[in-house]
């Protein structure tokens, strides 16, 4: 008798929040990652055609940026 395969549970990413990366621009980052364990991230500001990216450990897996910066509070030139 074969043994069925647990289904992955969803793991809350680490890198949840508001970020800069290392070209100036603005991405939120999910609550959840992906069963891969790739955070989902999207720019801010939000264009018509909402384009979601893929990061792991900090580094997105298309271009190779990087999350420099984390929100903290309501600091200056930030969105939301």
């Amino acid at each position: 008798m074969t043994e069925e395969p647990k289904p992955k549970i969803p793991r809350i990413s680490k890198w949840k929040g508001i970020w800069k990366d290392d070209r100036g621009r603005f991405i939120e980052i999910e609550h959840w990652e992906t069963p891969e364990g790739l955070s989902i991230g999207e720019f801010i500001p939000r264009h018509e055609v909402s384009e979601q990216f893929h990061y792991r450990e900090g580094n997105q897996v298309l271009d190779g940026s990087k999350l420099m910066e984390r929100k903290r509070g309501e600091e200056k030139g930030w969105p939301l």
